[in-house]
């Protein structure tokens, strides 16, 4: 289980006692309700936002043995190989896996997505080349245009 569904869990059933106070990333809390059959909280109803603290855009990563120059390769090859591609996502209902899931249902290309405890796990398989690609900040491995 995702630790921020867990921490949102936590922090959504608690009478307001105004010192308690959650600092979370937006997918998991908005995202897991709609993922995981058993839901703790409605983040509409149990959380009131105060303010944004940062944006990380995403980009795509390749790993550098990786034929993939542009992300037209990537999508062309996962209309070809399908899910013996392998894309790494720092867990269920992360931004980075919906993200995945969206350019999929978008381009009609598939691949297997390999689920990790985090960015640190799923950068290193990257790395390692036991993943051909992921979603992640700006950082990491080749970056495609």
């Amino acid at each position: 289980m995702c630790i921020v569904r867990v921490e949102a869990e936590f922090v959504a059933k608690p009478q307001p006692d105004g010192y308690t106070f959650f600092f979370g990333a937006n997918g998991p809390i908005l995202f897991s309700p709609l993922i995981f059959t058993r839901s703790a909280y409605d983040w509409k109803k149990d959380f009131a936002p105060v303010s944004s603290v940062s944006f990380t855009p995403l980009v795509l990563h390749v790993h550098p043995a990786t034929p993939y120059k542009t992300v037209g390769d990537v999508l062309a090859a996962g209309k070809i190989a399908g899910n013996s591609l392998t894309m790494a996502s720092p867990g269920a209902g992360t931004t980075n896996h919906l993200a995945s899931e969206y350019l999929q249902q978008l381009s009609g290309a598939k691949w297997s997505t390999v689920h990790y405890k985090g960015n640190a796990p799923a950068t290193t398989d990257l790395l390692g080349g036991q993943v051909a690609f992921n979603f992640a900040g700006r950082r990491g491995a080749r970056q495609l245009a």
